[in-house]
């Protein structure tokens, strides 16, 4: 082979070298741009495609507007915490008290009489229940006449007692 067979040869290679670098690089360049236009999805495709996969897709003013109601609903949640304590506290203070009652019972007083009595001044809460306990006990006939003190801490079979023996 002579030097200019060579020099044609290289020449060959040069050129050949230099048309597939360009077809490379601008082929390259369009493919990326090509994919970069059909990977871009509208609002409806992104929503649709979350909805397909079981997900939910929110706008970011939509986001921002739910955390600012959140934000609203912990701070009436802590309020209304905050009052509900205080209603216990209170209703804890009211279980604490005792009440006193002095009970007047007459000669000829029957034990319903009794048992709405005791009732009318929130010693007990059912005036049948009262009278069945006594009937239970056999005590109906039992009861004595006279002056009892009774207190809001005790139970009706305790101020059963109290009126029977």
């Amino acid at each position: 082979m002579s030097k200019s067979d060579m020099r044609g040869v290289a020449a060959g290679l040069f050129l050949a070298t230099a048309v597939f670098a360009s077809l490379t690089l601008f082929t390259d360049e369009a493919e990326q741009n090509e994919a970069k236009t059909t990977d871009q999805l509208t609002w409806e495709e992104l929503a649709s495609f979350a909805e397909d996969e079981g997900a939910s897709v929110i706008k970011q003013e939509d986001m921002e507007e739910i955390e600012k109601e959140v934000a609203s609903l912990r701070q009436k949640r802590d309020s209304l915490a905050t009052q509900l304590e205080e209603i216990n506290d209170e209703v804890e203070e009211e279980k604490n008290i005792e009440y006193r009652l002095v009970l007047n019972i007459h000669d000829g007083m029957t034990s319903h009489e009794l048992a709405e009595t005791l009732a009318d001044a929130a010693m007990i809460e059912d005036v049948n229940e009262f009278q069945s306990l006594l009937q239970e006990k056999d005590l109906v006939r039992q009861i004595r006449t006279g002056q009892f003190v009774l207190t809001s801490n005790m139970s009706a079979e305790e101020m059963i007692d109290v009126v029977t023996h």
